[in-house]
């Protein structure tokens, strides 16, 4: 139950963005490396394992954003899940190859965020 308790106080609270996601992958991901939107990789502190290289690590943080977007029926975060999906290609190494798995699902994103 305390699981649930802590769930609930996090799922349920609005997005407290600074600015709004920008409409492309690449320009958020401009924005970020700039500073003007804040973000940092996260790979779920363990809670989807742990990965063994940077592909690895980039796919947890997928992982955890696309669980994020089960845990709510509205969409009035998907703001806040596509600046954190994005810091998902902010590592060097392997921005080229997550640019490439998470541009569709991100434009998507965008696409339902503007249409509600």
């Amino acid at each position: 139950w305390w699981a649930v308790a802590l769930l609930g106080s996090w799922v349920f609270q609005p997005c407290h963005c600074e600015s709004d996601p920008l409409a492309t992958l690449e320009d958020m991901l401009s924005s970020l490396d700039a500073g003007g939107h804040k973000g940092e990789f996260s790979t779920g502190q363990g809670k989807y394992g742990t990965g063994t290289t940077d592909k690895h690590e980039v796919g947890l943080c997928i992982l955890e954003k696309a669980g994020m977007l089960t845990l709510k029926d509205n969409h009035d975060f998907l703001a806040m899940v596509q600046i954190k999906l994005a810091t998902c290609c902010t590592k060097t190494a392997t921005k080229e190859w997550c640019m490439s798995k998470v541009q569709e699902p991100y434009d998507i994103l965008h696409k339902v965020w503007q249409s509600t």
